[in-house]
């Protein structure tokens, strides 16, 4: 149900009916549950995959296999048809994960430290001139 709250969330922000930081902060919890589903949210063939593992219907909590049954399987399948609706929410979703381009300001880290949301930063070290060394 996590991801199906960071759906909600997106389209309550694209309504303004929401500020960001809620959807990235859904976003963050889903992810910390499980952080193969985007992976697999708007693949195709995802189905076909599942021929190598074995389906004895055991699946470790955020694992890969988790991960394909809330996306393609059983009823889960309206998962990848309800991402399906709006592509622009899995865009967001993938760039957020996969590290977007924007890249948050000196108050933008502030913020997201004072929430208590555990995340990765990495740092480049420049010289002077500013550049990477």
């Amino acid at each position: 149900l996590a991801y199906a709250d960071v759906l909600l969330q997106y389209l309550r922000w694209i309504k303004d009916d929401a500020v960001e930081n809620d959807i990235k902060k859904a976003l963050y919890v889903a992810i910390k549950t499980n952080p193969f589903v985007p992976d697999l949210i708007g693949v195709e063939g995802n189905e076909e995959d599942d021929a190598d593992d074995d389906n004895d219907g055991c699946y470790s909590p955020g694992g890969i296999k988790e991960a394909k049954m809330y996306v393609c399987e059983g009823s889960h399948i309206g998962a990848q048809k309800l991402w399906g609706k709006y592509p622009e929410a899995t865009s967001w979703m993938k760039a957020l994960k996969f590290g977007g381009p924007k890249v948050p300001d000196e108050m933008g880290v502030i913020t997201l430290l004072q929430s208590g949301i555990t995340f990765q930063m990495k740092c480049v070290h420049t010289d002077l001139d500013g550049r990477e060394r």
